[in-house]
């Protein structure tokens, strides 16, 4: 009887566990980058506190986070996007993007992670002086706009190349083949470095120096001090309120110091935010991007 009523409750819970509809969490950008891992974490906590959904996630890389942004918007109930600044950033850039307003915010994650740029074969800005460097960006991105914002406030002749993501740029620093890249500052990134390879920070975003990695603001670069990545929560504007809702308190409940730790690795804020605060932020951030990148032609 022990072995049949056990076979019962296996069968039920095999049941249910099929039943448990899948929500994709849809990462726009590199897998192996510190954020993604920051992703993964938050993932894995959701399906370990709750039972209603299993979240799976799920990589479209391309175009600046639009692909991934338009995989979205064709399924609108059962998709989340999580993007970083890079969302509001490319329909800024390029006229072949997705459509921000079609977008609802239902929650913040991460606020803040400044960014670098990277150099094994020039020690400092100063050293570079006049010449021509490759830079290894992210077309359509916030990484762009440092890129540039370097280039408008300083003599440096940068040359774009674009990349996947800044992992790939970074490694191919490392290699040789690339003067400089735009990456995160963070522990993560610097794992990924082989032994004993040095590679030199020349100047991060933000306001606030990291222990010898200064600003470019305090080395006479202005501009970039708001170009710091954001990660937050997106769905398709029809997706229903009720759900936004529910989808806005599961990971609001997921924040765990596994989260954090990512977060923070990278220097940036874990924030939780309502649906309400969420909203307001959404329409903010549409007009704030529009306004800071007015005098960028599209490309």
């Amino acid at each position: 009887m022990k072995k049949i009523f056990a076979s019962l409750f296996m069968t039920i819970i095999s049941l249910v566990a099929q039943a448990q509809p899948v929500i994709n969490v849809v990462w726009p950008f590199s897998v192996s980058s510190s954020d993604a891992n920051m992703i993964r974490a938050l993932i894995d906590q959701t399906n370990q506190q709750q039972t209603k959904y299993k979240f799976v996630f799920l990589s479209k890389q391309g175009a600046g986070g639009t692909i991934a942004a338009g995989h979205v918007l064709d399924n609108p109930t059962n998709h989340v996007l999580i993007s970083s600044t890079s969302f509001y950033v490319r329909p800024m850039l390029y006229k072949e993007s997705h459509d921000t307003t079609q977008f609802s915010l239902i929650n913040t994650i991460c606020h803040g992670k400044p960014l670098a740029i990277f150099s094994k074969k020039y020690a400092s800005l100063k050293e570079i002086g006049n010449k021509e460097i490759s830079v290894g960006i992210n077309n359509g991105s916030i990484v762009q706009l440092v890129s540039r914002g370097v280039k408008a406030g300083s003599n440096l002749k940068i040359v774009e190349v674009p990349y996947k993501g800044t992992p790939e740029a970074t490694t191919d620093v490392l290699g040789g083949h690339l003067d400089a890249s735009v990456d995160f500052v963070g522990p993560a990134t610097f794992a990924r470095l082989p032994t004993n390879t040095k590679v030199h920070v020349l100047g991060i975003t933000g306001n606030v120096n990291h222990a010898d990695m200064l600003t470019f603001k305090s080395q006479g670069i202005n501009g970039l001090e708001i170009l710091v990545v954001d990660y937050n929560m997106f769905v398709n504007k029809t997706m229903p309120l009720a759900q936004q809702q529910e989808l806005n308190t599961i990971f609001n409940n997921a924040f765990n110091e596994g989260v954090r730790e990512n977060c923070e690795n990278d220097f940036g804020r874990l924030i939780k935010s309502n649906l309400a605060q969420a909203g307001k932020l959404h329409q903010d951030n549409i007009a704030a991007w529009r306004r800071i990148t007015q005098d960028i032609p599209r490309e």
